[in-house]
């Protein structure tokens, strides 16, 4: 197996994983924080699940057994995290309902079903059940959390909910301020937009479970899951209510388990990473405590959007070093893509989707320009993660050019491989083909440099391209690169560059050889243009003719 490196966000440097050293039946764990499905994603969202799933799949192709999770966060997220503060404001979910008049639930499945749709169209493929988890589907693991903290006096309860201790949490907090890549911040042990009597709270404090009113439409009561009979019943939160009895007394005791809540968002993925990617370490299949992870490190790589470097995945790293593990091995971050040299941003109408009637969504879409979707990927795979980068039209339509002249290339190649019968030649050799992978992947391998690897990429195309003699003679052409660039596109690229033509463009292609044959020029005029029709474009080579996609 090969050796890949990345630069971690947090150590400011890069880091080499050399496969060899690892254990044979290793897994390399990877989580990537998903989107908020509150709203339409565009296209800076679709580059934040295209980076992990590119990564998996081109660790994957090239020998590692890569395991990716990502979640979808649809409870939590308030909208006080524009300004830095996620703690404060309202919950995106119900502001959305509210506005839409639907439920939660209905808002969360209305916009994650048009996600899937746009991801779908970009060939991004999702992890599958239980690796895409929704937030709502985790209250408990995060009730958990809090409550567990709230037992080993690693929080405290205020009057809007209960809050992670950085004092009590001091050496984590101190590991955490003094990595490299952590910006660093002022604060004054103020309350920040919150006002309660005879309180005080540092600024490194945050929400791990926050009370609200009985009118909020997402919301949990302790008290339903230690009532014996209840739906909700679990045993490991009434073992931890039962000890906090002997630390919160009184009125404060009932409070805590009768007043309804919702969980932190900065808890969300430490939950669901300890029960999904952490679950070889739990003790008791059928009973969840983050106890089970005590000096143990969960996962090799965490992955996010560059704005949750600062507060987001730092209150992660707290949170699991509070509850005695290490989340994860290292931290890497992605820049932002821009509409037009800007954020993108509903405020500032530069949003765009992949799909959608602007009529119905309020937003352009790729789909109503009649822009190919993949060129976008294609696109995506031009730029690198570790620098925002600007979408425009005319760098799209330069994206779709080249796309074209892929599969222009292909077509051609694939024609001549149909017409010889050469896909099982003698002239095959694992060996040779095993080289053209690595001297592919190496450059992706090298800091996820997706730009390099299809840069590579098209160069060998052009290789095997030039390669297929003029006539029908096959000896020089080089079938074993064909069948390299075939399996990554397959398996990485996705561009569809060796998808094979519909069943009625073959037939209109073949028909279109016979009217040539026959001097029926105005025939294959004629059927030339049906495919165009279609979609299709057909080519004429000494050797016979190809097909493509265009």
């Amino acid at each position: 197996m090969p050796q890949f490196n990345f630069f971690d966000s947090y150590l400011k440097h890069n880091v080499t994983i050399d496969t060899d050293t690892l254990p044979e039946d290793y897994r390399y764990k990877i989580y990537a924080c998903g989107p908020t499905i509150y709203s339409y994603q565009h296209l800076g969202n679709m580059f934040a699940a295209f980076i992990p799933t590119t990564i998996r799949d081109l660790l994957l192709l090239a020998g590692v057994d890569a395991e990716l999770a990502i979640n979808i966060t649809d409870v939590g997220h308030l909208t006080g995290d524009n300004e830095g503060n996620a703690d404060s404001g309202e919950d995106r979910m119900q502001k959305s309902a509210i506005a839409e008049n639907k439920s939660p639930k209905e808002i969360a499945e209305f916009y994650l079903a048009h996600y899937r749709k746009s991801l779908e169209l970009l060939n991004i493929t999702l992890p599958i059940s239980p690796f895409n988890p929704l937030a709502s589907s985790f209250i408990t693991e995060q009730l958990i959390l809090a409550l567990t903290l709230l037992t080993e006096d690693k929080a405290y309860m205020l009057e809007d909910g209960i809050y992670f201790d950085s004092e009590k949490n001091s050496e984590a907090l101190e590991r955490v301020n003094n990595l490299a890549g952590m910006p660093k911040t002022n604060g004054d042990n103020s309350f920040q937009k919150r006002e309660i009597a005879n309180t005080t709270k540092n600024p490194s404090d945050f929400a791990i479970w926050k009370f609200v009113t009985p009118d909020t439409l997402q919301k949990w009561r302790i008290d339903d899951y230690t009532s014996a009979g209840n739906t909700q019943f679990n045993d490991q939160v009434l073992l931890l209510l039962l000890d906090l009895q002997y630390i919160i007394t009184g009125s404060e005791y009932v409070r805590l388990q009768t007043t309804w809540g919702c969980p932190g968002w900065h808890s969300e993925c430490v939950a669901m990473i300890a029960k999904i990617l952490g679950r070889k370490y739990s003790k008791k299949r059928n009973q969840f405590s983050f106890g089970d992870f005590k000096g143990k490190t969960l996962i090799d790589l965490h992955m996010g959007g560059i704005e949750h470097l600062p507060l987001h995945h730092r209150n992660e790293i707290l949170q699991s070093e509070g509850l005695g593990f290490h989340l994860s091995k290292n931290w890497m971050h992605w820049q932002h893509v821009l509409t037009d040299g800007k954020k993108i941003s509903k405020s500032l109408k530069n949003t765009v989707l992949v799909t959608g009637a602007e009529s119905e969504t309020g937003f352009k879409s790729l789909e109503e320009m009649e822009i190919n979707p993949l060129s976008y990927r294609m696109l995506m795979f031009e730029h690198s993660y570790q620098s925002s980068w600007n979408f425009t039209i005319d760098k799209i339509t330069q994206a779709s050019s080249r796309l074209l002249t892929l599969r222009k290339q292909v077509g051609a190649m694939k024609g001549f491989v149909s017409k010889n019968r050469i896909y099982q030649c003698k002239n095959q050799n694992p060996e040779t083909q095993s080289k053209y992978l690595e001297l592919i992947l190496q450059k992706g391998l090298n800091n996820w440099n997706l730009p390099q690897l299809l840069e590579e990429y098209q160069n060998q195309i052009t290789i095997c391209y030039n390669s297929m003699p003029e006539g029908e003679s096959f000896d020089n052409f080089d079938l074993n690169l064909f069948h390299v660039l075939m399996t990554i596109d397959t398996e990485l690229l996705k561009l569809d560059l060796f998808k094979e033509p519909s069943e009625d463009a073959i037939t209109l292609a073949k028909n279109r050889q016979k009217a040539k044959e026959n001097k029926d020029y105005k025939l294959a005029d004629e059927i030339r243009n049906q495919a165009s029709e279609q979609g299709y474009q057909i080519d004429d080579y000494k050797w016979g003719f190809s097909i493509w996609q265009g």
